[in-house]
């Protein structure tokens, strides 16, 4: 099964990072089962600012 990382860097485009990591869940839900898996990284495991001011936790560091 393929997975994902998404690495998240100050100023990312929250828009972005939600039309990818939605398309994946979308694309598990209409196969009925897991076709993708996904996670969030970022340098620390503090949340990570977007460039809307909104943060997001990241799953892990790496």
């Amino acid at each position: 099964m393929p997975k994902v990382s998404f690495i998240l860097f100050p100023e990312f485009q929250m828009l972005a990072y939600v039309l990818a990591s939605e398309t994946l869940r979308i694309a598990n839900k209409n196969a009925g089962r897991p076709l993708y898996t996904w996670e969030t990284l970022s340098v620390t495991q503090a949340a990570v600012p977007a460039s809307s001011g909104r943060l997001a936790a990241p799953d892990r560091s790496g």
